[in-house]
């Protein structure tokens, strides 16, 4: 009862804290790879030189190039960000640009172009392929950005305030939306489901333990560890995001999977043990041993992810990896006491009780047809070489699918259809265009001769170009806003071109100021703005060579004529994020393998047989390997959640490996046969290992309903894993153990102990 007071003071901080990571949520994928890659270095100098270019797009249903209240809405968002400066607040809003606006600029003198042409400038970016639907494009200022919800939200105050048009009445899109709506999201996420998870948990373990008195700590101390590790998150100064808010459900069956175990050992020594005295003491000894290897294990494999590339992912490995071990140490403390003060009397009154067919198996049985342990290892004796041939094959199917799986964190990855940011976004992509952002810069040093029309000509070519590349479309610039430079020859011309020059001259500052035009001391920036379509099986590497295509025919054709130093940058936030996706993949499969080899030494230190720790590793590769195989084999993309179940799973296996080879090794040490230490094991842990798969894997799965598809898949994935990690450990585990490689544990320990 001590040991809880100072546990209940400090879950008063440790609340609160949770609490604060929580508001603290902000997804940013492109500021998760800190390395310096040729993407990253290039997207950095994007930003230095045009700042953060983050855009809103606001539309309503039956808003067309004939609505004037774009421009209403256009200029009350300028005074409103005018009237924000005069009152010392930061502007949210740099510019803004209608549809409406743009349309009777380009339709009207001096560019004066058709309806067709100027359509054709607007197509995908600012009007729809029927011609008429359009929106208002609001571009954030750096403040803005990083103030999204603020910023959104004063757009949508701004709208309803002129137009008197609600949230449910607009469509709004652009990554600011995406990222508010996945921050909102996953907090919903945890907000929602950790309540009813926690409780279907709570359940289980009263059916499986039979004791509400060692239920309670259990819950305790994993409820306990889940809001730690989100308070960890604040306390370390780090901002919450997606990945790691499917960090506290981990923590929290981490901790209830080893409670369990640990109850476990008491009830079997209560069964087992004619001296009821010392059973708990008994019990924490035999118990110690398992159940710490199995945390350390368990640790490593969270560990593994430290040496990610994604930042997150490296904070969701230390922070979990130090949860399970700080939840074992309380486990091994708050626990036994509970024990002391209420088990026994429980033990005796549930022996009774109607549900005794959840009873721990007794240790010894009359035949073996008198119950599981004893029928479930003759099953396994009898078909051993088979069980672990068809394991054997799995494996080698698994890992051959390895070589297609391919990693996602778009938004169309990560947010449920039945979203309204998601709706949204799929109502633009049909009605206007493609709405993520890539960008081109071409960049012309001071040595280059072309005159400021000249270059606008360039633009002009190059922007027609690479709207003929495929997925793409919305491609803006300079050239966009102006009319297009009249051929050479004759007065008129010349005249039209002095005009159009002087035009440029007048309207520099503007382009400037929207950020598409940028002057250096060696030279100039002119940017040119796309977006592609959110494709979930995109391959960014194969449009960025078709960029290339595009781009460097009409680069080699200005050089062929004498016009040197021209060149082209391809970037975007789609660029770095497409780093994050590569640095998944190789996270995936180097964080793995770092767990397999550091938990590989731990096991044969454990079974002190090299031989022996490399065949008990087998079953504990099993889940992984059969898992993303088969996605790589179905053509599953991975997301951010997904990938750290590989490194996660490795270690709970391994939790079920050590105990069931505990009691195998125990028999054989005893002199007794492969046959009996099998079944031994199987009555010693085997319905442990049932419950505990259970337990977590159901309470788990409550995630599965979450909106926020990283935590969704998560929890689904690791539930399925949990399951094959079973399979390993209580089919594939006893197979080899039965079989010809069993022969190598054996002698492997009397070798030891001889």
């Amino acid at each position: 009862m001590l040991t809880l007071i100072p546990l209940l003071l400090g879950a008063i901080p440790v609340v609160w804290g949770s609490q604060i990571a929580l508001q603290s949520m902000f997804n940013a994928p492109f500021r998760w790879v800190d390395y310096e890659t040729p993407a990253l270095e290039q997207f950095n100098d994007f930003l230095s030189e045009f700042g953060t270019v983050e855009y809103v797009l606001v539309s309503w249903p039956g808003g067309t190039l004939e609505d004037a209240r774009y421009e209403q809405v256009a200029e009350a968002l300028r005074r409103a960000q005018e009237d924000r400066e005069s009152n010392g607040q930061p502007k949210l809003v740099s510019n803004v640009l209608s549809g409406y606006s743009l349309f009777q600029t380009l339709t009207s003198p001096p560019a004066d172009l058709s309806r067709r042409a100027a359509l054709t400038r607007m197509y995908g970016s600012l009007v729809g392929e029927d011609g008429e639907t359009t929106c208002l494009v609001v571009a954030l200022s750096d403040a803005g950005s990083k103030l999204r919800r603020e910023s959104i939200e004063h757009v949508l105050e701004v709208v309803e305030q002129e137009l008197g048009l609600e949230r449910d009445d607009l469509k709004l899109a652009g990554p600011p939306v995406d990222g508010l709506a996945i921050d909102d999201e996953s907090v919903a996420s945890m907000q929602t489901y950790s309540g009813p998870a926690i409780a279907l948990s709570f359940v289980l373990c009263c059916l499986f333990l039979r004791s509400l008195w060692l239920t309670l700590p259990i819950m305790l101390i994993g409820s306990l560890g889940q809001a730690a590790s989100l308070a960890a998150v604040y306390y370390l100064g780090i901002t919450m995001n997606a990945v790691l808010i499917v960090l506290p459900p981990l923590v929290f069956v981490l901790a209830v999977s080893a409670g369990v175990h640990l109850v476990n050992y008491y009830y079997e020594e209560i069964d087992t043990s004619d001296h009821i005295d010392g059973a708990i003491s008994r019990s924490l000894a035999k118990a110690r041993g398992p159940c710490f290897m199995a945390a350390i294990t368990t640790a490593i494999g969270l560990m593994s992810l430290t040496i990610s590339d994604v930042e997150p992912v490296r904070v969701f490995g230390a922070v979990a990896a130090a949860g399970v071990i700080v939840s074992v140490a309380l486990l091994f403390l708050i626990v036994p006491g509970a024990m002391q003060k209420r088990a026994m009397r429980e033990r005796a009154t549930h022996k009774r009780a109607w549900f005794g067919w959840l009873r721990p198996l007794p240790l010894s049985l009359p035949s073996p047809r008198g119950g599981f342990a004893p029928r479930a290892g003759a099953i396994i004796w009898r078909s051993a070489l088979f069980v672990t041939v068809i394991g054997l094959l799995l494996l080698v199917i698994g890992s051959v699918g390895l070589y297609w799986i391919r990693s996602s964190i778009s938004v169309v990855s990560l947010l449920d259809e039945d979203n309204q940011a998601m709706q949204d976004f799929r109502w633009f992509e049909e009605n206007i265009g493609p709405l993520i952002p890539v960008e081109v810069v071409i960049r012309f040093d001071e040595s280059s001769d072309l005159d400021a029309l000249q270059r606008l000509e360039l633009i002009r070519v190059i922007q027609r170009k690479l709207r003929e590349t495929p997925a793409s479309g919305g491609w803006m610039s300079v050239a966009s806003f102006l009319p297009d430079p009249p051929r050479r020859g004759g007065l008129r011309v010349t005249a039209q071109r002095a005009v159009l020059r002087k035009q440029m001259k007048t309207k520099r500052q503007e382009f400037i100021d929207a950020r598409y035009l940028k002057d250096q001391a060696d030279g100039e920036l002119w940017r040119i703005s796309g977006r592609l379509y959110g494709l979930d099986d995109f391959d960014y590497a194969e449009f960025l060579n078709q960029l290339s295509d595009q781009v460097t025919p009409v680069l080699a054709k200005a050089e062929e004529a004498g016009h040197t130093g021209i060149s082209a940058t391809y970037t975007g936030v789609t660029a770095v994020v497409y780093e994050v996706e590569l640095s998944l993949l190789r996270d995936l499969f180097d964080s793995f393998l770092a767990a397999l080899a550091l938990i590989t030494m731990v096991m044969v230190f454990a079974l002190r047989s090299l031989r022996a720790g490399l065949i008990a590793m087998v079953p504990n590769v099993f889940p992984t390997i059969i898992l993303f195989g088969t996605m790589g084999w179905l053509d599953h993309s991975i997301d951010i959640g997904t990938v750290m179940t590989a490194s996660v799973a490795l270690g709970i296996a391994v939790d079920g490996t050590f105990h069931f080879m505990k009691w195998f090794c125990h028999e054989i040490d005893l002199g007794k046969g492969r046959l009996d230490a099998i079944i031994h094991a199987y009555r010693h842990c085997g319905l442990a290992l049932i419950q505990t798969t259970l337990i977590c894997g159901l309470g788990l799965l409550v995630f599965a309903l979450s909106g926020f598809l990283p935590a969704r898949f998560f929890a689904f994935h690791l539930f399925v894993l949990l399951v094959l990690a079973l399979v390993g450990d209580l089919v594939v585990l006893p197979a080899l153990l039965a079989g010809p490689l069993g022969r190598v544990f054996v002698s492997s320990r009397r070798t030891a102990a001889a």
